[in-house]
């Protein structure tokens, strides 16, 4: 497990802030991370599922499962690989009035191998999240951009000058939440 997972992890055990809405920004910012910890993990049944369900439950841990492990081994057996290298999480806002949901916005740095080449890529993500026990329950994908290292990746071309892809782009890929988002 790459040291950033870890040390995010960590820090769902700190203390109690003094006030909600910091306590839910501080679950929302430890438990983010468990969104793309399938990909940084040995392609093992168990390991993938073990990784996801650090901050993830219900549902969401069920699909997020299911589509990292079959877009993991459709990769693989493409010949392509992503390894996340880091993330920063930019902003989280909560939503007042909604429990523990935020806005949140990150970007995430990973090496994507294909082709006999690798290169880096930065994805940047806004979302909707909803927590419940400390855990993601909820994601609902609002943008998506390529920041770096565009080009020769037919996914990545569908993206806009801006570096944003395209709705139906997203849902194709599934990447984007069919369900009843806030």
């Amino acid at each position: 497990m790459r040291p950033w997972i870890a040390a995010s992890l960590a820090a769902m055990a700190c203390g109690e802030p003094a006030s909600p809405a910091p306590d839910c920004a501080h679950t929302v910012r430890a438990a983010l991370p468990a969104l793309w910890a399938g990909w940084d993990v040995p392609q093992t049944p168990d390991a993938v599922w073990d990784a996801l369900a650090t901050g993830l439950a219900g549902d969401l841990l069920t699909d997020r499962y299911v589509a990292t492990w079959t877009r993991r081994a459709r990769m693989a057996a493409e010949g392509t690989d992503v390894r996340p290298l880091s993330a920063d999480i930019e902003a989280v806002e909560v939503v007042a009035g909604a429990g523990c949901a935020a806005d949140v916005r990150y970007a995430l740095h990973v090496v994507i191998a294909h082709q006999g080449h690798r290169h880096p890529r930065v994805l940047r993500q806004e979302a909707r999240v909803t927590l419940d026990g400390g855990r993601l329950v909820a994601a609902w994908p609002r943008a998506l951009r390529v920041v770096e290292g565009r080009g020769g990746d037919p996914f990545l071309d569908d993206a806009d000058a801006a570096g944003f892809l395209p709705g139906d782009v997203l849902l194709e890929a599934g990447l984007l939440d069919t369900g009843d988002g806030p």
